[in-house]
């Protein structure tokens, strides 16, 4: 699943607790509105139906 990521990394709570820090702050006074993705980069590189498949097969089989 990793390699379906740009940063080729799973992301960790602490990445988005980052995220939702600078929207609390002064620094994103400008923000109004948006659709934000904190996702590294799952979103931008789609991975094709085979992986997605193939990655919830894996963690069924783990899971058993």
């Amino acid at each position: 699943f990793e390699d379906n990521h740009a940063t080729g990394t799973l992301g960790k709570p602490e990445d988005v607790a980052e995220f939702v820090r600078f929207l609390s702050s002064d620094h994103s006074v400008w923000i109004t509105g948006g659709d934000f993705l904190v996702d590294g980069g799952f979103f931008a590189h789609l991975p094709t139906i085979a992986a997605v498949t193939d990655y919830i097969a894996s963690m069924k089989s783990k899971n058993k």
